[in-house]
């Protein structure tokens, strides 16, 4: 039997650790990286300076932002999880919905049975109270 020395036992340890996901020990991919800066990361948690749409900085932050499943994108200078999207009553007369880079889109049923594609700018604000208006995606209640 050969005896592995402690050499040996490092470098596979080694091996485990930078085989690990990104999101394990660094900060998450996604697309904000290409429009925020100076970022913070503490394993957990994510600050950021990110550009709006009309061209400002804005600092956000996203906690727990190490449970974003599929990186984090910038929307319109807050850092959200990639792909998350919002709650509220649309979901159950609406299909389809999805976080895209400015905001929130969905396939909505209206008042006489047909479908809209609707879209809401940053829906983030809404506080997660997102209504079907007819066929179109309504924010019900603003946040500070």
């Amino acid at each position: 039997m050969q005896k592995f020395g402690f050499g040996a036992i490092a470098l596979v340890a080694l091996g485990v650790v930078l085989a690990a996901p990104v999101h394990a020990g660094g900060a998450p991919g996604g697309s904000y990286t290409q429009t925020c800066m100076n970022l913070n990361w503490d394993g957990q948690n994510m600050t950021a300076s990110c550009q709006r749409r009309d061209g400002s900085m804005a600092e956000s932050t996203l906690p727990f932002a190490n449970k974003c499943q599929n990186g984090v994108a910038n929307q319109n200078g807050q850092l959200r999880c990639a792909g998350y999207v919002p709650n509220g009553s649309y979901l159950s007369t609406c299909t389809n919905a999805r976080s895209e880079e400015d905001g929130l889109a969905a396939r909505c049923r209206t008042a006489d049975g047909e479908w809209n594609d609707s879209f809401m700018d940053d829906p983030w604000p809404c506080n997660n109270s997102i209504s079907n208006q007819d066929g179109v995606l309504t924010c019900d209640e603003q946040g500070d």
